[in-house]
């Protein structure tokens, strides 16, 4: 009897130790008091989340644009401010619209975010109203400052009338600012680096100080720009004009001439 009821005792010690025992079922409740930590601590993230602000930003990579443009395309509302707004901009992206390449937000703290801009490049810029007003290949507008941009080539001539930033200038001649850019351009990818680029009536000149070279129209204007390159070597010690406004970049007619005005 008395081994029976060892033998009994240990059988009913595995049986509660089994998986269809009482004691396993027992141990339920603990998983579902899990759960519901889970389920509060997320929801408490989430009121938090919506609740908290942006209180301070930081602005990297900006350059023709000022912070307050940069701000105004991240948080368009009182409500883009909101951690569980700048969260979904960080996972799903800033929308863009073509104002910038690239614009990245990131958060530094939970009430501090780092923005991240890439601007679009600038290809030349006209002096307008006691400021600096910087153009992409487009006409776009992508920026202004107080003071020249020595890095970037110098349009010099009336354009446009008014303008708003990221937007292409009010004028009454878009095809005459959009002739000058490829100008530019072309100067900008030939290595060339005249200061300034004269305008005037749809005619050029390029400024390299004691020279100055009229190509008139931007017609052929590659092979003038190219042309440019290899004669302008032959003009140092000089000073005075070198014509090729009736250049065509053919060898039947390669005209072109300088005209000396006096010697250094």
């Amino acid at each position: 009897m008395a081994g029976l009821f060892r033998f009994t005792a240990e059988y009913e010690g595995e049986e509660l130790d089994s998986p269809s025992s009482g004691r396993r079922r027992r141990k339920a409740p603990k998983g579902l008091l899990a759960v519901f930590v889970v389920l509060l601590t997320l929801g408490i993230l989430m009121i938090g989340a919506y609740l908290l602000r942006i209180e301070h930003v930081t602005i990297t990579g900006n350059h023709y644009c000022n912070d307050e443009i940069v701000l105004s395309k991240v948080f368009k509302s009182e409500d883009d401010y909101k951690l569980s707004s700048v969260l979904y901009k960080m996972f799903f992206g800033v929308e863009n619209d073509g104002a910038f390449e690239s614009i990245r937000i990131s958060l530094t703290g939970l009430q501090s975010a780092a923005i991240r801009v890439s601007e679009t490049k600038g290809i030349a810029q006209v002096h307008f109203s006691n400021e600096y007003v910087f153009f992409n290949e487009n006409g776009i507008v992508i920026g202004n400052l107080p003071v020249r941009d020595n890095d970037m080539l110098l349009l010099d001539g009336t354009f446009f009338t008014a303008y708003t930033d990221f937007e292409f200038p009010e004028t009454d001649a878009p095809d005459a600012l959009l002739d000058a850019l490829k100008v530019a351009k072309g100067a900008q990818e030939t290595g060339l680096f005249p200061d300034p680029i004269r305008c005037e009536d749809g005619t050029y000149t390029l400024d390299f100080q004691d020279v100055q070279v009229k190509i008139g129209t931007s017609a052929a204007l590659s092979a003038k720009l190219k042309e440019i390159t290899y004669q302008m070597p032959n003009y140092s010690g000089l000073k005075g004009i070198l014509h090729m406004e009736d250049y065509d970049g053919t060898q039947e007619n390669p005209y072109f001439y300088f005209e000396v005005l006096n010697s250094r």
